[in-house]
């Protein structure tokens, strides 16, 4: 029984040790449809054959997160769903898949008979079929439809005898193709992959991913430092501005809650320096994913009304539910130009560019490397319009679009926001400031994307 155990724990392992350290899954056409049902995170199946027995039986499951399935699969009985199943044996195919929302890894473990050949004391020949050939392979489709696989293979006995070897053998090719090179280039178009058929990969490819935050940011700092340097006398100011988002892609419903940190120097009317920490939480499902970074932004103005702004950021994303993490870096140039209108300038017609540049940069956790080698350009285009109450108060819409200009294939690479917003204006030392600010913006976009987000803004 404990060798039994032993071979079955290898199939499994093949299925989840990939997923444990990057995430994945294949699509198999033999499994029914509908196998991986909408708001689940990860779904398994697994189906097989042996010696001319057919076992019409899946073994399917859905699971909140990658632990789950871990769990679920590592007290699998499979001999249970499958009469006469034995990892000794030869003839034997098993079908294994771990889908994540519409991406993943597939793994297929056949044995075969061969034959054992060796010299009889006479000098003659005998032959025999008591060896076992072990053929595991991993496959999935990249990022550009094409089908990507790893074979690794075993022999038991058999014409070139290998005493002692144990299924042990194609656990340890496993882990070493992982920390390998060879196996790196496989999991980081796995990463990849999952960026592009994903809705839900935390780093990059969807509205609430931290590539996609970043940007936000970026856009959010050029708003901020222009209003700084529009003020007469200026201030230094510190601020938090508490978010919290809930986001639908795909059937799964996403909440974010942010809390950017920010200190305002102000030098003078044309020059300000922003030092910014936006910090993350996301919860799916059982799932949480977290995400900090520091940046730096010195915003200019070039004329009374328009100013550029150069911003850097580095920042690093996790969930150890999801099977991610990567540092990151972000480099942006924001411009901002506003129009006052009216006796009094009461009103301010606003519009902000920004254009970004995110890149990866690949961690290693336990002598496992996750490299997803991304570089993208975006941009986030917007106008608002604000109305001046007596001084004291604004009240204004915004509408905003965020556009992937180049890079990795992101499962939704474009979407927009439109949103209101209010603010209390204070006055110190000659200086307006917005003290108290509540924003509420609903997101839209393709693959079903929508969203909606309540900001509450302090400075201070």
């Amino acid at each position: 029984m404990k060798q039994r155990n032993s071979h079955r724990k290898l199939f499994l392992t093949s299925l989840l040790l990939l997923t444990t350290s990057y995430s994945g899954s294949l699509l198999a056409a033999n499994c029914a449809a509908g196998w991986a049902p909408s708001g689940s995170v990860f779904s398994g199946c697994v189906y097989g054959n042996q010696n001319g027995t057919v076992w019409a039986q899946q073994v399917t499951a859905s699971f909140a997160s990658i632990q789950a399935a871990i769990d679920y699969y590592k007290d699998a009985n499979l001999e249970t769903y499958f009469p006469g199943l034995d990892f000794n044996k030869a003839g034997l195919v098993l079908h294994g898949v771990i889908d994540m929302s519409g991406f993943g890894l597939g793994a297929d473990y056949i044995t075969s008979a061969i034959a054992t050949i060796s010299l009889s004391g006479n000098g003659g020949v005998k032959t025999g079929a008591d060896g076992i050939s072990k053929v595991l392979t991993l496959s999935y489709t990249d990022a550009s439809g094409n089908a990507v696989s790893h074979t690794f293979d075993q022999q038991v006995g058999g014409a070139v005898p290998q005493p002692g070897e144990t299924t042990q053998a194609i656990e340890d090719q496993l882990k070493d193709f992982v920390k390998g090179g060879t196996g790196q280039n496989f999991l980081t178009g796995m990463l990849q992959a999952r960026v592009a058929k994903s809705p839900i990969d935390p780093v990059a490819g969807n509205p609430v991913s931290y590539m996609a935050r970043l940007v936000d940011n970026d856009y959010d700092l050029a708003i901020e430092g222009h209003a700084a340097g529009e003020n007469d006398g200026g201030l230094t100011l510190f601020g938090m501005t508490p978010q919290y988002s809930r986001d639908t892609l795909a059937g799964l419903n996403v909440s974010s809650y942010d809390l950017p940190l920010r200190y305002n120097h102000f030098f003078n009317n044309s020059n300000n320096l922003i030092i910014d920490m936006p910090i993350t939480m996301q919860t799916l499902n059982q799932t949480n994913t977290y995400s900090a970074g520091l940046g730096v932004a010195y915003s200019h103005f070039f004329l009374p009304h328009w100013s550029l702004m150069p911003a850097f950021h580095v920042g690093a994303v996790g969930s150890l539910d999801l099977g991610s993490a990567t540092l990151l870096y972000d480099g942006a140039l924001a411009s901002r130009v506003t129009f006052p209108v009216g006796p009094n300038g009461q009103y301010e017609i606003g519009m902000t560019n920004d254009v970004s540049y995110l890149k990866t940069q690949s961690v290693t956790i336990a002598s496992y490397s996750i490299a997803y080698k991304l570089s993208n350009w975006l941009t986030k285009n917007g106008t608002d319009f604000n109305y001046i109450i007596n001084k004291s108060y604004s009240v204004g819409t915004y509408f905003d679009r965020v556009d992937k200009l180049s890079g990795n294939p992101w499962y939704v690479a474009d979407y927009n926001e439109i949103g209101v917003k209010t603010a209390k204006i204070a006055v110190y030392n000659g200086a307006r400031y917005n003290f108290l600010t509540l924003g509420l913006g609903y997101l839209f976009g393709p693959s079903n994307f929508s969203g909606v987000n309540m900001s509450l803004g302090i400075n201070f």
